[in-house]
């Protein structure tokens, strides 16, 4: 914040004083506005600070390079209704729910390809009657996403949207359900996000639509064809589209 105020002294000259800095450069500078002020006229998010957050994990594959580890189920659709009239019998009146690992073959399992939702959790018809019982019980229910991740066994995997280094390789991340991940260059992803954020929709939740790694650390992408700078600045945009859109 060089330039928008006194900068931290002493004590305050930690971790500690340059967020309550840059708190109140955003405050007076940049015109954001605090989530006290925002609940007033926003009954959804409102309900989000008052509701008991829960992750209902469904299923994941064991990690393997190639992408092809053990698939394993635990938590069914039908299951995680069960799990949502169990916690209201109990006396949880507000609860909001994450529902993760319920996009083809599970957490993390073939991104950017989504749908359809896994016959093996109980498919679409499971997935909405879950929604529909969270509904019923007053609660929320909203789903684990992500966009900068993505596995070349996806039907969906189109190499000409990775993030490329400035060695001309695809980026890649870590092993994880997919095999091994490759960042998507963010300027890119919104061709995705304009294909599956659409069906999204359409499923109809009312709670956090929470997407993963995001943002995740700024880099250049090399890669010529994309038609962007090659900057970091580029690749916020990129993300800041993202989200805009979503």
């Amino acid at each position: 914040a060089h330039g928008q105020g006194p900068a931290p002294q002493g004590a305050d000259a930690g971790y500690v004083g340059m967020g309550k800095a840059y708190r109140q450069y955003l405050l007076q500078q940049q015109g954001v506005v605090p989530l006290k002020q925002r609940v007033a006229d926003n009954p959804a998010l409102a309900y989000e600070l008052t509701a008991h957050s829960m992750k209902i994990f469904h299923a994941m594959k064991s990690r393997r390079l190639d992408g092809q580890g053990r698939y394993c189920v635990f938590t069914t659709f039908a299951q995680a209704a069960q799990i949502m009239a169990t916690l209201k019998a109990a006396g949880i009146e507000r609860a909001s729910y994450q529902s993760t690992g319920w996009n083809r073959d599970g957490h993390d399992g073939m991104y950017p390809t989504r749908f359809p939702l896994d016959p093996r959790l109980g498919g679409s018809s499971g997935f909405l009657a879950m929604r529909d019982q969270a509904t019923r019980l007053g609660h929320r229910l909203g789903v684990h996403d992500n966009y900068v991740d993505a596995y070349r066994l996806a039907p969906d995997w189109d190499e000409r949207r990775i993030m490329m280094d400035r060695d001309g390789e695809l980026r890649r991340g870590g092993i994880w359900g997919g095999g091994l991940d490759y960042w998507v260059c963010a300027e890119r992803s919104l061709a995705w996000a304009k294909k599956f954020m659409p069906q999204m929709k359409k499923l109809g939740l009312n709670g956090i639509y929470y997407l993963d790694a995001m943002p995740r650390p700024l880099f250049a992408c090399h890669d010529a064809t994309h038609g962007h700078p090659c900057t970091r600045r580029a690749d916020a945009a990129g993300i800041r589209a993202l989200l805009q859109y979503a």
